[in-house]
């Protein structure tokens, strides 16, 4: 005899948000913005930067990470113990074109040049880019290449180090089709290739955007790349 009585289950009507025409099956979860300031929501696992065109995230759920990477947001350079990266994004010798500071949080923009002094940068679209560290990836994102300007969401990969747990993301990057989420790269590893995803205000060339921040997901300025090295990755040059 059952002393309860069943309750029927009312199915809320489903709520319609500012995209009206498009399917929403998990709108709560936010990502990084950009960084004009430009907020962008996760629609399933994929965003919408522009009309018609959509980009691929995917991120560990064991190592969610949404860093603190915007001046408007109060976000602000921590002091942190310096840190000198193994590794390089690029193979050859680097010239930054864009340092980091108070309104390009934990960031540097890096591109070739020709040699060490020249200002005449090399690096060019579909150019291979390396974990400068080893780590897990916790952040993929992917199909903003033709997307290009203040209201594009960049590709990127985001790895948490080894060494330290900090991540670092490399922004303007489209991640191989073979990286997973959670999945370990060696420093040294191809992780993607240069792309023209996302803004390109002040630093209008090709370009790595390399963003080093916290465990607790706060910006840092004290980190660097060797410039001067030209490195061949281990994995393309085995017999070293």
């Amino acid at each position: 005899m059952k002393n309860h009585k069943d309750k029927k289950l009312k199915k809320e009507p489903h709520k319609k948000g500012p995209h009206k025409n498009r399917r929403c099956n998990e709108c709560s979860q936010s990502i990084p913005s950009n960084n004009q300031g430009q907020s962008f929501q996760l629609l399933s696992n994929t965003i919408a930067v522009s009309p018609g065109i959509f980009a691929v995230v995917r991120s560990d759920p064991k190592d969610p990470f949404i860093p603190c990477a915007l001046p408007q947001s109060g976000c602000v350079n921590v002091p942190t113990p310096f840190r000198t990266y193994p590794g390089s994004p690029l193979i050859g010798p680097l010239t930054v074109l864009r340092g980091c500071d108070s309104d390009h949080l934990g960031a540097r923009d890096f591109a070739n040049s020709r040699d060490i002094t020249s200002n005449e940068t090399t690096t060019f679209v579909g150019q291979p880019v390396f974990a400068a560290e080893s780590g897990k990836i916790n952040l993929l994102i992917s199909g903003g290449q033709n997307c290009t300007g203040p209201n594009c969401q960049p590709d990127l990969v985001g790895i948490r180090s080894d060494f330290d747990r900090y991540v670092t993301q490399y922004v303007h990057v489209s991640p191989l089709p073979t990286l997973e989420p959670g999945q370990h790269v060696n420093e040294g590893q191809q992780i993607g290739t240069v792309d023209l995803s996302g803004d390109f205000v002040g630093t209008p060339t090709p370009h790595v955007h390399m963003a080093r921040y916290t465990p607790e997901a706060k910006p840092t300025c004290n980190w660097t790349v060797t410039l001067k090295q030209f490195r061949i990755p281990p994995r393309l040059f085995p017999f070293r």
